[in-house]
Parts: structure tokens; C-alpha cells; sequence
């Protein structure tokens, strides 16, 4: 078997560091979320406008008296303007009244679109009713644009409608990254500054608000209960179609423990009590109620937000091709390359999947004619990585050496291997001679606690 056993060729480094340049891509690779959808432009959203009338060519255009636009977009709350860029080709301008509705109330008003190519901005905070009230910016239903000046031959293109914040603006973004999006809780019981939201008496009930959870998976509440006992409360979900009917809400009981913890509230397939799935874009607003019939309840939410379940599909292969290449480069193994590798258990028809236990890494050892195996895990728990190596001896069959270490990110993890590597490397029960340091490696183990 020793034939198979030779330093790796310039070839097969060149295909090691192809592959780690291409997994460090895809590791650092990062998605930014607001208000749970993808931006591709910095402080713009591009949104649908959809016409009821439209074209041959189903272009969105106004071209008679009872023409309309209209569109639908939930949240506003983090925008300045919401803007149209247009092309009027008639000769002269025309007037469309302009509203804008959060389900409630609603603001209407006249606006001028000029002949020619343009863009009109239309500002956003502040936006009131017809009596004087503030729209509900987080749960915008519709707007539209109705043609106002009963001319006939008016043909307006909407080219590109979207909402946009200033460069300098006042007002905070919802920035989510690694996949969630937080929330403010409100107490009925009492006006809180600064404080943590605090269900203080039996009749207690926190409301929160985010009008779209459409690409969450999960929410996630960490809380204070300070009682003995276990506080049970109702957790109430509202859409857009179950504001005022109780039947059309969603309804469970959820447990605080006693102490300091962490509950998770699927939000996916949420259905009311009638089985009407609700509409998990415009969710109009959550709720926890406390149903425990007792005095001095004291549950302090200390934080509250939407996540999504992070894949964790670290190809192992990858990896054991990015060990062979760091173990090569500290100039102390002779490293199998995998190619090699495979053929040989190919010709002894032996299953090399699943393997992970140390007897299994002895028995592949003895077959390869190695004098060591390298094995090893890496393991996410929440946002952390833990990188675990371990080094068996296959005459003992014992491990002799195991090195771990963590980082934040998937993008640190080629940094984290070589650190390990190099720890284990300098370990002086290896020899001096590369050439009675034969090694070969397993494909780490990949999970997430």
C-alpha cells in the first residue's frame, strides 16, 4: 500500500486551493434583511405597482377616465418617500388624486404628473387622514393613483415605483442580519422608559407590531419571569382580515418558567381558529395575555424577535480538502490526498460514510497503511462555531492528541482550521523525518446543537 502514500502533486494543490478560494467565498458570503425582504439597492425598496387598466403590451398605464393604479406594501415606517418615475406622453399634465390607506383610515390628495419623463417623490412620515389622524405607517394595504381631470387620451407610464430613505436621514432603518429582526414591546399596564416591558398584574398584556413575517421562520422570546411559578399566558396573533373578529385570530397558550430563559413560537402555517391561514405579510399585531388568575406577576420581556433557521450545510469535503492542503503545508506529514484515498477503500470495498468513532478511523488506518488518521467535528451552537480536531493513533488505537478552538463566523473557519493545524503540528510526538508521519483524514463531522 505504501505506493499510494506521496506528497500531493502541485496539481492537487492547485485543486485544494481552488476549493478553499471558492468555500471562502460562499462563507463570507452575507444577506442583508429589512423589515424581511432583500434589499439589492442600499436604502431603496422596489415595489409592484399594478394596474388595472393595462396595455396590449401590459405596461401599467392610465389611458381613461376611470384608470387606476394601485399598489400594496406593508411597512413604511423606515421610509422618507415613496417615489414613481414616469413617462406622461400626453401634451399636457395631468391630475390623479393620490391615496394611500392603512385599512383604517386613509389620506387622499391631488397630485400632478407633467408631460415628459420625471420622478415624484411623495413624503411619507406624517402621513394623516382626512381627520387628522396618523396612518398606521407599519401596516400600509394599499395606495393608488385615479385619473382626476375626466380627459380622455391620457396615457401615463409608470416605469419603476419604490419606497427610499435619505442618505441622512432621521429615521432608524430595521436592519436585520444573520436572519432576524427585532422588536419593541408595548405594556398596557403602564407608560415604560427605558425600562423592560413588565406584565405586573393578572390582567396584564404586552403588544407588539411588524406587519411582515413572511420570510421568518420562528419568534423568539427572552424573558425574566421573577415569580415562583410558572406564568401561562395566551399568545394572540392578528392579520389583516382578523382585526375585530376574535375567530379569525391566532390563539395558544405558551409557559414562562420561573427564572431567566428562552421560548420559541413557530410562525410558519399560522392559522386562525376558523383554519383561515393567516396572511404573514401584514400581520397587524401579537400579544401576550396573562390567563394565571394570581397576584404579583412579574414576567419582564427582555427581548423579542423573528429569526429564520440558519442552514448550516458545511460541505465536508471541502474541509477534509482544506486539512490535507494545511497538514501538507506545516512541512511535518505525508499526508494520502483524497483521490488516493477513495481508490483505495474503493478497492477494499470499504463504506467510508458515516464514519466518525475512533475504531472506525483505526480500521480505515490499518487499510490506507497510515501511522496516523485525523479526525475531528465542527459544531454550531447558536452563532458560535467550535472547530474539534483529534489525531489517532493507529497501533495504540488510541487519540494522542486533540486540539479545538472557536469563532464567530462560517467566514472564520478556514482561519480557526489552520490555527488548530498548527497547534498539533508543533506537538513533539511527532518525528522530525515528514516521512514516518503518515497521515490520512476523515471528513469532520458537521451539526448544529
Amino acid at each position: 500500500m505504501k505506493k499510494y502514500l506521496r506528497k500531493i502533486s502541485f496539481k492537487s494543490l492547485y485543486i485544494a486551493l481552488f476549493m478553499i478560494i471558492i468555500s471562502i467565498s460562499v462563507f463570507a458570503e452575507e444577506t442583508i434583511v429589512k423589515d424581511g425582504r432583500v434589499f439589492t439597492e442600499e436604502n431603496k425598496m422596489t415595489i409592484p405597482l399594478k394596474s388595472v387598466r393595462t396595455n396590449k403590451n401590459g405596461k401599467s398605464v392610465i389611458a381613461e377616465y376611470s384608470g387606476i393604479l394601485s399598489a400594496r406594501e406593508g411597512n413604511w415606517r423606515y421610509f422618507d418617500s415613496v417615489n414613481l418615475k414616469y413617462i406622461n406622453e400626453s401634451k399636457e399634465s395631468v391630475t390623479c388624486e393620490y391615496e394611500v390607506s392603512d385599512g383604517v383610515r386613509s389620506q387622499k390628495k391631488l397630485v400632478t404628473f407633467d408631460p415628459g419623463e420625471h420622478i415624484l417623490s411623495l413624503e411619507i412620515p406624517g402621513l394623516k387622514s382626512t381627520e387628522n389622524r396618523l396612518l398606521s405607517l407599519d401596516s400600509i394595504e394599499n395606495f393608488g393613483f385615479r385619473n382626476a381631470d375626466n380627459k380622455k387620451n391620457i396615457v401615463l407610464k409608470v416605469l419603476e415605483c419604490y419606497l427610499e430613505r435619505k442618505p441622512n436621514s432621521s429615521i432608524k432603518p430595521r436592519l436585520v442580519s444573520d436572519g432576524f429582526i427585532s422588536f419593541d414591546l408595548i405594556s398596557r399596564r403602564r407608560e415604560l422608559k427605558g425600562q423592560a416591558p413588565t406584565m405586573s398584574e393578572a390582567s396584564g398584556l404586552l403588544i407588539g407590531k411588524e406587519s411582515n413575517w413572511k420570510a421568518f421562520d420562528f419568534m423568539r422570546v427572552k424573558y425574566h419571569n421573577a415569580g415562583k411559578e410558572k406564568l401561562i399566558c395566551r399568545f394572540f396573533i392578528c392579520d389583516d382580515l382578523g382585526h375585530g373578529n376574535t375567530n379569525e385570530l391566532f390563539n395558544k397558550y405558551v409557559e414562562f418558567q420561573p427564572g431567566e430563559n428562552i421560548i420559541d413560537i413557530d410562525v410558519q402555517g399560522l392559522a386562525s381558529r376558523t383554519g383561515r391561514p393567516l396572511n404573514l405579510e401584514n400581520i397587524r399585531s401579537f400579544s401576550f395575555g396573562s390567563s394565571n388568575n394570581k397576584d404579583n406577576i412579574d414576567l419582564k420581556i427582555q427581548e423579542c424577535y423573528l429569526e429564520k433557521k440558519q442552514k448550516f450545510e458545511i460541505n465536508p469535503r471541502l474541509i477534509s480538502n482544506m486539512l490535507v492542503l494545511l497538514f501538507f503545508k506545516t512541512n511535518k506529514f505525508t499526508v494520502v490526498d483524497r483521490i488516493n484515498m477513495d481508490e483505495i477503500l474503493k478497492e477494499q470495498k470499504f463504506q467510508l460514510s458515516g464514519c466518525t468513532k475512533t475504531d472506525c478511523a483505526v480500521e480505515v488506518g490499518k487499510i490506507l497503511n497510515v501511522k496516523y488518521m485525523v479526525m475531528g467535528s465542527i459544531k454550531k451552537f447558536e452563532k458560535k462555531y467550535t472547530v474539534n480536531i483529534r489525531v489517532v493513533d493507529i497501533e495504540s488505537s488510541e487519540i494522542i492528541l486533540a486540539d479545538m478552538d472557536k469563532c464567530n463566523s462560517e467566514s472564520e473557519i478556514v482561519a480557526t482550521l489552520k490555527t488548530v493545524v498548527e497547534n498539533i503540528s508543533i506537538n513533539k510526538v511527532f518525528s522530525e523525518n515528514m516521512k514516518q508521519n503518515t497521515i490520512a483524514i476523515l471528513d469532520l463531522e458537521t451539526k448544529k446543537e
